[in-house]
């Protein structure tokens, strides 16, 4: 997934740079943003799904 976050990334900030238009900048930068926070999240979900099954707490059930 990083990889394609990486250059999903790199994309919209080439494009940011070109456009002459400043909604498609604001989109294209907002649209990097949000690529920046889903992977975030999903790291995030990562670590909480490790953390809980590996949980001695959580194997009793």
């Amino acid at each position: 997934m990083m990889e394609r976050a990486d250059w999903a990334r790199a994309e919209l900030a080439k494009r940011a740079e070109a456009s002459q238009n400043y909604t498609q900048k604001a989109l294209y930068l907002e649209a990097s943003a949000l690529i920046e926070e889903l992977v975030l999240r999903r790291q995030q979900n990562q670590g909480e799904l490790d953390g809980t099954l590996w949980s001695p707490e959580e194997w009793e059930d």
